[in-house]
């Protein structure tokens, strides 16, 4: 194996592997693969393989494409390789990280850089090279998959991006900092244990759509969601209310949904909140509960749109999907 102790480093773009134009019209110049290896330490060159992959914005990725990207990972540690470093944007790595926390099976890390700033190469350099050494580290195995974000590491099911231009644009809400660097030094702070991990090859559907609730609106969107007939639609998240409400105008769509099994999750719309089935009104958290509509938990409704479309993918329904969803959930 020719990669065997090696740390794979799997290049999908991000403001660290770029530089800033001058070129009017030009917002940055993606870094060449000679130019990317002068960031690393010397003693880390020669134990890190590059593969580029692509450069394309967040936006325009689908979760197949992420599924296929994450199998290309994945083929890195049975082809040998001791860890995996992904270089990629901050926007949309929330979910492309909580998709590979539930995949990834490996004892070896697989960890995220990935900056909301635009840094000096002296800084950039610095996050690549503390995601290089927390890959080749073996005090990272075992621990997930990790988000490594102003020299600390973050737990993938649990980091959100709190800020686009922000310095300390990610945190985790509920689990904290799993390791951090002091110096030079990589110092393990806790872990977080996982109940179940989907096989790699797990393909989700794609057409798991959100809607969020405001005063007085949604009805158009489900409308239109239902308008599209049974077969349009594998699943719907909703990002209620406080503690999961909807307007009562919401409830025959989704009792048509529900008639012709299509899978509903409901998430609270809060930064840090979670479902609370509690009061007894039409559009209420227990009201819908009752109806058949799956417990979000504490997901936020990114996380429950990801879990969801990998549980069904994975063919999960019902109760068995209903059990993987509140897995982790806090």
């Amino acid at each position: 194996m020719p990669n065997r102790g090696k740390v794979a480093l799997l290049i999908s773009g991000g403001r660290i592997v770029n530089k800033i134009s001058n070129a009017p019209g030009d917002d940055y110049i993606p870094l060449t693969s000679e130019e990317i290896f002068s960031l690393l330490r010397e003693d880390q060159r020669e134990n890190v393989y590059q593969i580029d992959w692509s450069r394309q914005p967040a936006g325009h990725y689908s979760l197949r494409m992420i599924s296929d990207f994450l199998q290309l990972a994945g083929k890195q540690i049975v082809d040998g390789a001791d860890g995996v470093v992904i270089a990629c944007g901050s926007q949309g790595l929330e979910e492309i990280a909580l998709f590979a926390d539930l995949i990834w099976s490996f004892p070896q890390p697989l960890i995220f850089v990935a900056s909301t700033q635009f840094h000096s190469p002296e800084a950039g350099a610095r996050l690549l090279q503390q995601a290089i050494q927390a890959a080749n580290s073996k005090s990272c195995w075992g621990r997930r998959v990790l988000v490594l974000c102003d020299s600390t590491l973050l737990s993938a099911s649990d980091v959100v991006e709190v800020s686009n231009y922000r310095c300390a644009g990610f945190e985790t809400p509920n689990c904290g900092i799993i390791a951090d660097f002091e110096g030079n030094e990589l110092e393990i702070l806790c872990s977080r244990e996982r109940k179940r991990v989907l096989p790699m090859d797990t393909q989700p559907v794609r057409r798991v759509e959100i809607v969020y609730a405001s005063l007085g609106g949604g009805e158009i969107l489900l409308s239109a969601l239902k308008s599209k007939g049974k077969n349009e639609i594998d699943g719907l998240v909703l990002a209620a209310f406080g503690d999961g409400e909807v307007a009562p105008s919401w409830i025959p769509y989704i009792k048509k949904f529900l008639k012709e099994e299509v899978p509903i999750l409901l998430t609270s719309r809060c930064i840090n909140g979670r479902v609370i089935p509690g009061y007894n009104f039409e559009g209420s958290a227990y009201r819908l509960i009752e109806m058949g509509v799956l417990n979000g938990g504490g997901l936020n409704p990114l996380q429950a749109r990801i879990k969801m479309s990998l549980g069904l993918g994975a063919g999960l329904k019902g109760e068995d999907l209903q059990t993987y969803i509140l897995e982790d959930s806090f």
